[in-house]
């Protein structure tokens, strides 16, 4: 993966790939040698946008707590992300009629995983198919991202009352 797709999933606007660049450079210095391209040199110090970044030592995968965690926490969401995609397209696919706006049980769900996991476009485009041309990846993932906070949205509206009446009870409304 490159520095800038690694920005890029971060998503975070503080974060530019110098920055990131030198977070990284910890794990690139002599004798800290997890990430390559290795540090050797002046020349070597700064990581270019290009720059393709490899963990070197399976071990430090094996072994280290947070990236056990992270590993899995991606594949959670990435799981997740599989099951909204496929209420997702059955409302586009449909033409966006009420009918396949998510159930009040399935709205939560999905409004708790994507606050939580604040998927980006870039992101969703990791997990498009390969056959996807690159340059049409991030185009199609933003697509997907709007339809995806608009079928939200309207599944919310869909539950206002009901939602109100949750939060209130019936004798307080």
């Amino acid at each position: 993966m490159t520095l800038q797709e690694i920005t890029d999933i971060l998503g975070r606007s503080e974060f530019g790939t110098k920055n990131v660049g030198v977070i990284l450079n910890v794990f690139r210095e002599p004798g800290n040698t997890f990430i390559r391209p290795f540090i050797h040199d002046d020349e070597t110090q700064f990581l270019r946008e290009s720059d393709v970044l490899d963990i070197t030592h399976e071990s430090l995968i094996r072994n280290w707590e947070y990236l056990e965690q992270w590993a899995k926490e991606e594949f959670d969401n990435y799981t997740i992300s599989l099951d909204f995609e496929q209420q997702l397209n059955r409302w586009v696919e449909s033409g966006k009629t009420k009918g396949f706006l998510l159930s009040i049980g399935q709205l939560t769900y999905f409004e708790n995983w994507f606050n939580k996991a604040k998927p980006n476009a870039y992101w969703i485009a990791r997990y498009l198919p390969e056959d996807i041309a690159d340059e049409n990846k991030i185009s199609k993932a933003k697509q997907i991202l709007s339809n995806a906070q608009e079928f939200l949205k309207r599944s919310a509206d869909k539950h206002i009352v009901t939602r109100t009446i949750m939060r209130y009870g019936a004798k307080r409304i």
